[in-house]
């Protein structure tokens, strides 16, 4: 049986100082964790934007290739990269056909190497084609001249 004297000595639980101090400790240890790893949890996202930017780049490069190839297979001596040059400069609107992707194009031009440099010229063999999406970027020559 207890006595009257030990019913205060044997009160379970915590005293308001022991919370008190609890308090403060988690916010501080959750301060110098949110700190360390916020960076990290903020722009964890990013890495996924930039896949999923060079992933569609690709899908889009791939489409305009099969397009250069079916144009190719069609006529072959009558092929003309001007045909598929106007093609990707209007592919990435939903009314015009093809319709590639959204994507914008840096470069759509004819190139020539010269002494290890590109130079841009009005006409030639060599089609330079570079498209964006977001911070992704993606280059691809295409040329008139075919292997069969």
């Amino acid at each position: 049986m207890i006595r009257p004297d030990n019913i205060l000595k044997t009160s379970a639980g915590f005293t308001m100082i022991e919370i008190i101090l609890l308090i403060i400790l988690s916010a501080l240890f959750g301060t110098l964790l949110f700190q360390f790893t916020g960076t990290s949890v903020t722009r964890s996202g990013e890495e996924v934007v930039l896949v999923q930017q060079g992933c569609e780049l690709t899908g889009i490069m791939e489409q305009m290739t099969a397009d250069y190839d079916e144009l190719i297979k069609t006529d072959p001596e009558g092929f003309s990269l001007d045909t598929f040059q106007s093609n990707i400069a209007a592919g990435n609107t939903k009314e015009n056909v093809p319709y590639y992707g959204d994507y914008t194009v840096n470069t759509n031009c004819y190139i020539i190497f010269t002494d290890g440099n590109e130079v841009v010229v009005d006409d030639s063999n060599l089609l330079k084609v570079t498209i964006t999406k977001g911070s992704q970027s993606l280059t691809a020559l295409f040329s008139k001249k075919t292997d069969t």
